[in-house]
């Protein structure tokens, strides 16, 4: 082998090696971003049969509906519920009802491995509440139609209905406007809040900034609520 060849070999490999590092920076910067989008569109499915949808840029997993009765009598083994049907969204509880609630699928989740690992059970919180019932809207009381998205007053027939039988918003939850108003985990002024307006809320009291003060020890027929699966650390 003569220099010049050897000169050649050297600068191949030189520039070959040059490329695996840049490529390696480039994987490195862009691959967190494509596992986070694979996350993003990661759903599970409770032990209670509600499915669980990730939210984009989030780190948290909200329920597609409202907690149902069927769901409800299989961790509480009761209904409280003022009208009765296995598909429509649990109310009469109240807060201290439905963290409750929460801690029990926890660990059973926990137990048989359908919860990921790290996470819990709870209630949302309002800003994880309104991000998907916005669902990146920016005004989404105009640019959705209320009776197609929701049940509340003008519609219900003085009940709730069963869930999902209302249209999805793009990010897949339904209800999220209307059937029942949504408890959420924090506390503001001494009150908590429920979300969303309920079936027997008048068309402008439904939408993602409606808000019901209540005590935490409240139950009405018009609250009920959904889960989210948050880092339990």
């Amino acid at each position: 082998m003569n220099r010049q060849t050897s000169k050649a070999i050297k600068a191949f490999f030189s520039i070959a090696v040059v490329g695996i590092i840049v490529a390696l920076a480039v994987l490195a910067t862009f691959l967190p971003h494509v596992l986070a989008f694979q996350s993003q569109q990661e759903s599970f499915v409770s032990g209670v049969g509600l499915t669980m949808s990730s939210l984009p840029e989030s780190d948290y997993w909200l329920s597609e509906t409202e907690v149902t009765q069927r769901a409800w009598n299989q961790i509480m083994g009761t209904n409280p519920s003022q009208f009765r049907g296995d598909d429509r969204p649990v109310e009469n509880v109240n807060w201290f009802d439905a963290m409750n609630f929460c801690l029990r699928l926890t660990e059973r989740d926990q137990a048989n491995g359908t919860l990921p690992r790290g996470y819990k059970y709870s209630l949302p919180t309002e800003r994880q509440w309104e991000y998907a019932c916005q669902a990146g809207y920016r005004n989404p009381e105009v640019e959705n139609n209320i009776d197609r998205i929701a049940w509340y007053r003008g519609n219900s027939g003085g009940e709730t209905q069963p869930v999902e039988t209302k249209a999805q918003n793009r990010w897949f939850f339904s209800d999220l406007q209307g059937n029942v108003a949504e408890w959420c985990l924090e506390q503001g002024g001494g009150y908590y809040v429920a979300r969303g307006g309920s079936w027997n809320h008048e068309a402008d009291s439904v939408t993602p900034r409606a808000v019901i003060y209540c005590s935490a020890e409240d139950r009405s027929s018009e609250i009920g609520f959904r889960i989210a699966a948050v880092r339990s650390e």
